[in-house]
C-alpha cells in the first residue's frame, strides 16, 4: 500500500539551458529514507512517463524516472554514468550495490524509465521485496516512437550546445551528452536501428528471467489503472489516467529547447568578440575554453540555423 495521493507537478519542459531545474543536489552519502516498493523496467517510450505520473496520483512519492536525470537534478547524471563505467569495466571499481543505489533512489519509493531499466539485474537484487512492472507496447510502434524522439534528440546539435554550456560554466547538464551516448551506444550496442528489436526482446527475457511471473506485471498503460491498482494492492483513484509525453509531446518540447538553441548560435555568430571578451579573463583561460571546445567537436561556424528548425 502506498502513502496517501499527492499533487502533480507540471510535466517538465525540455530545454538545453533551463536554469529552472528544480533542484541541484548532491546526493553523495545519502541514505534511505522511504522503502522501496515498485521497479518499473520497461525500457523508454512505453508509457513510462505516464506510468510515473500514475504512480505519484497513487502516492508513490518519488518515484524516479529518467527526466530526474535531465531537468530535475541533473547532478545525478555523474552518478549514473559512474555506475555504467563501472558496470562494463572502463572505470576501475567494485560494481554499484544497494548501499550506492541507495544514495540517488533513497527518496523514491518507485523508479521507472532509464537509466533504472538499464540497471535490472542490479536493482531487483537490490531490492528483493519491490514488485516489478514491464511496461510494454507494440514492438514496431515503439521502434518508430524511439527513432522519433529520443534518438532523433540524441543527434540534434542542440545536444553539443547543452553539452558546451555545461562544460564552460561547471553544470552537470555537461554530462548529458555522454548519457545518451550510455544508451544508445552501450545499451544497444552503438546502433539502434540494427540492434533495437534484438535488445527489445532480449531486455524483457532478462527482466522476466529475474523474478517470479507472480511477481511481475506486463502492464500497458492504455489498460489505465483497473490491473495496475489490482496488481499493487490499491485502490482504483476516482482520476482518470494521466497521459503525458507522447511522440507529438515529446516533440514540442524539443522544438522549445531547439529555438533556444538556435538563438544562442545566431548570438554567437553575430558577436564573436563578446564571448573572446567574456571568456577571455587572459589569454590562458581563453586557450582553456577554447581546447575544451575543441575537444567536444563543437565549431559555432559550422552550424546552420536550419538544423534548429527542422
Amino acid at each position: 500500500m502506498s502513502s496517501p495521493p499527492v499533487a502533480l507537478e507540471p510535466f517538465p519542459t525540455m530545454s538545453p539551458f533551463r536554469h529552472g531545474a528544480r533542484t541541484d543536489i548532491d546526493r553523495h552519502g545519502a541514505k534511505r529514507m522511504v522503502p522501496m516498493k515498485v521497479l518499473c523496467l520497461g525500457l523508454s517510450r512505453t508509457g513510462t512517463a505516464s506510468l510515473r505520473q500514475a504512480l505519484k496520483r497513487l502516492g508513490y512519492v518519488d518515484t524516479y524516472h529518467g527526466f530526474e536525470t535531465l531537468t530535475e537534478n541533473p547532478r545525478d547524471l555523474e552518478f549514473w554514468l559512474e555506475a555504467e563505467n563501472r558496470r562494463c569495466g572502463k572505470t576501475t571499481g567494485r560494481k554499484f550495490t544497494r548501499a550506492d543505489f541507495d544514495q540517488v533512489l533513497g527518496h523514491c519509493q518507485a523508479v521507472s524509465d532509464i537509466p533504472c531499466a538499464c540497471f535490472a539485474e542490479e536493482l531487483i537484487a537490490a531490492y528483493p521485496d519491490a514488485k516489478i512492472i514491464y511496461t510494454t507496447r507494440d514492438k514496431e510502434a515503439w521502434f518508430k516512437s524511439m527513432q522519433n524522439t529520443l534518438l532523433a534528440w540524441s543527434k540534434h546539435p542542440s545536444i553539443k550546445l547543452i553539452q558546451l554550456h555545461g562544460a564552460i560554466f561547471g553544470k552537470p547538464m555537461r554530462y548529458v551528452s555522454d548519457y545518451l551516448d550510455v544508451y544508445f551506444h552501450g545499451y544497444f550496442g552503438g546502433d539502434f536501428i540494427a540492434n533495437g528489436r534484438r535488445v527489445w526482446d532480449e531486455h524483457y527475457d532478462l527482466v522476466h528471467s529475474l523474478a517470479p511471473p507472480e511477481k511481475i506485471l506486463d502492464y500497458q498503460v492504455k489498460e489505465g489503472w483497473g490491473p495496475l491498482c489490482e496488481f499493487l494492492g490499491d485502490p482504483v483513484p476516482n482520476l482518470e489516467f494521466p497521459r503525458v509525453n507522447d511522440t507529438d509531446e515529446f516533440q514540442r518540447r524539443l522544438g522549445k529547447g531547439a529555438n533556444a538553441g538556435g538563438n544562442l548560435v545566431k548570438w554567437i555568430q553575430e558577436h564573436p568578440g563578446r564571448i573572446l571578451a567574456g571568456l577571455g579573463f587572459g589569454a590562458a583561460l581563453a586557450g582553456g575554453v577554447l581546447s575544451r571546445v575543441t575537444e567536444l567537436g563543437f565549431d559555432p561556424r559550422s552550424f546552420s540555423l536550419g538544423a534548429f528548425t527542422k
